[in-house]
C-alpha cells in the first residue's frame, strides 16, 4: 500500500483517488492502477484473461 501514488488521473481527477470504482474499472481495462488492483484484491475479482477476439 506503500506504494500507491497520492495522484490518479482516473475517472476525471488530476490528484487523489477520486472513486474506486474508477480505478477497478482501469485496473480491469488493462491499465497499470495501483489502487485498482487493491480493489480488486480486497474484493475478490478474479484474474481476467483478455483475448483479441481478432486473432480467434
Amino acid at each position: 500500500r506503500d506504494a500507491i501514488s497520492a495522484r490518479g488521473g482516473v475517472g476525471g481527477t488530476r490528484v487523489g483517488v477520486k472513486c474506486l470504482h474508477a480505478h477497478l474499472a482501469n485496473h480491469l481495462a488493462g491499465n497499470d492502477d495501483p489502487v485498482g488492483r487493491l480493489v480488486a484484491d480486497e474484493v475478490g475479482v478474479p484474474e481476467l484473461e483478455i483475448v483479441d477476439v481478432r486473432d480467434v
